[in-house]
């Protein structure tokens, strides 16, 4: 069996697999929503580079050009211009749907008891 890392042994492998298919759905999706925003952000800072520190906007505009194309960049650029108060947000989409996830994982628990 090959393992999806040259430093990890099949026997390792199996249990971190075992160990993530034992989580639940929200823990699952918690998961990769933080290994998302944390690659996310990490591409973002390291869109800048030299001695000066550019503006958030600056960053924004480069990462957009790079992920979607110059085209969306155009319009996104705009739009944030016309936004002095614009900021990065960290997005968390698991605030909105930690309610949803535990009324499922509610209604699944009844079904099976």
């Amino acid at each position: 069996m090959r393992t999806q890392s040259i430093d990890t042994t099949p026997e390792v492998e199996r249990l971190q697999v075992a160990r993530i298919r034992s989580f639940s759905p929200a823990r699952k999706f918690a998961s990769v929503r933080s290994w998302t925003q944390t690659l996310t952000s990490a591409n973002l800072h390291a869109m800048h580079s030299g001695t000066t520190e550019p503006k958030e906007r600056d960053i924004a505009v480069r990462f957009v050009t790079r992920e979607y194309g110059r085209a969306l960049a155009t319009d996104f650029q705009v739009a944030v211009e016309l936004r002095p108060e614009w900021t990065i947000q960290e997005y968390d989409l698991l605030v909105a749907l930690i309610p949803i996830i535990e009324a499922y994982e509610e209604a699944v628990e009844s079904l099976i008891w």
